[in-house]
């Protein structure tokens, strides 16, 4: 089998029991990431590593965006906030499973980029926002899961309340280079259960 390809990836996950959501493996069949990786080669989709799409940023491996997404816990009654959109790959993998996205970027260009390519994926419910994802977005909150897709030091306050109670919030804090990927359960404005899921490496949260 093709080392480089979707179904090797899902015969490993299945068989180390890494990701074990039958829907989220089938949104992984369903959406081509050869459709959101720019420039780079289409032989280069199904590699297991991060690759440049422009102005500094990167669309993350695919073993990091599906462990990050089986964390989340989707639902299809779900609103997400995903900061941090790129070029739109994780926000298109959850709008086969939650009612709507709402992706934000900061970089103009990668916005432009990501409506492209969910458009050619013919993906309908995924809002992409060019703005700053440390406020969050007040006008859709609140949210039921909240996902940070960079490394930030501290997870900005706004994000916590904009989250509902029960949700969840994703984020890989600490240094680039050696973040933590830490999931908050939310029981009140005060009171947050929180988990550890081992060391990443991101860009850094602009």
């Amino acid at each position: 089998m093709n080392i480089n390809s979707k179904e090797y990836f899902i015969d490993e996950w299945l068989y180390y029991r890494k990701i074990i959501n039958e829907k989220l493996l089938s949104a992984f069949m369903q959406i081509p990431r050869e459709n959101f990786i720019g420039d780079n080669p289409a032989s280069d989709a199904y590699r297991d590593q991060p690759l440049s799409i422009g102005f500094g940023q990167t669309i993350s491996q695919p073993s990091t965006v599906m462990l990050m997404l089986e964390l989340l816990n989707l639902e299809r009654t779900h609103t997400v906030l995903e900061i941090g959109g790129g070029s739109g790959y994780s926000a298109a993998l959850m709008s086969r499973l939650v009612k709507e996205v709402v992706s934000i970027e900061i970089i103009p260009e990668l916005v432009t980029f990501a409506n492209k390519n969910l458009a050619q994926t013919k993906i309908s419910n995924v809002m992409m926002v060019n703005f700053d994802g440390k406020v969050g977005y007040e006008k859709k909150a609140p949210f039921d899961r909240i996902v940070i897709a960079a490394a930030t030091l501290a997870v900005p306050q706004p994000l916590f309340h904009q989250l509902k109670v029960g949700g969840v919030l994703l984020a890989p804090v600490g240094d680039v280079h050696c973040c933590t990927m830490r999931k908050f359960i939310k029981h009140s404005d005060n009171d947050f259960d929180e988990s550890r899921h081992g060391l990443f490496s991101f860009v850094p949260l602009v």
